[in-house]
């Protein structure tokens, strides 16, 4: 859910680079969740949904979703081609999801998997590597 009807709410940075890598996949991407109101953030932290206190949601900078019939690492592969400086993938959600997003970080990308027990591990954190290593894995063998 973009939750931004009428265009204001998402950074227009965000929704560019999104459908520039919609054109190059070549598929839909479906949004699960676009901008959020402090409040639903609040709402979302109370039922232990996520952790984000600062999300990047709030501010209309990111997105989560995923690609009809394109792979999880492979839509991984393609946000570290475009111009995110947030990119973190869920792969224990139903769907799996990628979340983007553009928020100012300087000249720092922040790169990240959460594990099926909801830990948040951060590139260069060796098990990041070791789970992004096992999707890329899963990925070439199932195709």
């Amino acid at each position: 859910m973009l939750r931004d009807p009428d265009g204001t709410k998402l950074d227009t940075g965000l929704m560019t680079a999104l459908d520039a890598m919609r054109e190059r996949v070549g598929k839909p991407f479906r949004v699960t969740s676009g901008y959020r109101s402090q409040a639903l953030q609040d709402e979302l932290i109370q039922a232990g949904k996520t952790s984000a206190r600062g999300s990047a949601h709030v501010t209309g900078e990111a997105v989560d979703g995923w690609f009809v019939g394109y792979g999880l690492f492979e839509t991984f592969m393609e946000a570290l081609r475009s111009p995110f400086s947030g990119i973190g993938i869920y792969p224990w959600t139903q769907p799996p999801v990628i979340h983007v997003d553009v928020r100012d970080r300087g000249s720092v990308r922040r790169l990240w998997i959460v594990t099926s027990d909801n830990r948040y591990l951060y590139a260069p954190h060796e098990h990041f590597f070791a789970l992004l290593r096992q999707y890329a894995s899963d990925s070439l063998s199932s195709g």
